[in-house]
């Protein structure tokens, strides 16, 4: 999502000019008016002309975004937030090279539509190392082929990023939770 406006926001009996993110989990209101909600606790979620409104916790809420902006971010808050396999690009034709424990169920259940799961990394179109085990991704690191560039396209930590020299910047997230995948890697071939 990660969409951002300047607006007037009513919330209960406040208000004033405000910055509006509207984020993967989360509103987040800043400026006249200070506040955050979970997309969950929103209710009455619609776009009214060139307002976006909605209640939480029987505070009515109204965002004057434009008329085009209400509906868009009306629609982004009542869509059903992606899965693991969608933010990493699993599908039923993926073969992915999968290392570490499987033990969060977003996981298991991207990794149960792909096509093909432990299929040697030279075969595989998706590779995804799960570990807290810095040496252990080192060394996952350092077996992959030099002579080919293979860029990170997914979340990753910062030192992850400086144990070997790749062509794009690591620091990219998708988005994905530390709890769900802890320090990932995620590689596509050129």
């Amino acid at each position: 999502m990660g969409r951002e406006a300047r607006c007037t926001c009513r919330w209960g009996d406040r208000e004033g000019p405000v910055t509006a993110l509207l984020e993967p989990t989360e509103l987040i209101i800043r400026g006249a008016i200070r506040a955050r909600v979970s997309l969950g606790a929103l209710e009455r979620v619609r776009a009214n002309g060139d307002t976006l409104e909605c209640v939480t916790e029987g505070v009515p809420i109204a965002l004057k975004l434009g008329a085009l902006q209400a509906r868009r971010w009306a629609d982004a808050i009542a869509a059903p937030p992606p899965t693991l396999a969608r933010k990493l690009a699993i599908s039923q034709t993926t073969r992915v090279h999968f290392s570490g424990p499987r033990d969060d169920e977003a996981l298991v259940a991207a990794l149960a539509i792909a096509q093909e799961v432990n299929v040697s990394l030279a075969r595989s179109d998706l590779a995804i190392v799960r570990t807290d085990d810095g040496s252990m991704l080192a060394s996952w690191l350092a077996a992959l082929p030099s002579d080919q560039p293979i860029p990170p396209i997914g979340s990753c930590t910062q030192k992850a990023a400086q144990l070997r020299s790749v062509r794009a910047p690591c620091a990219r997230s998708c988005g994905v939770p530390a709890s769900s995948i802890r320090k990932s890697l995620r590689f596509q071939r050129c």
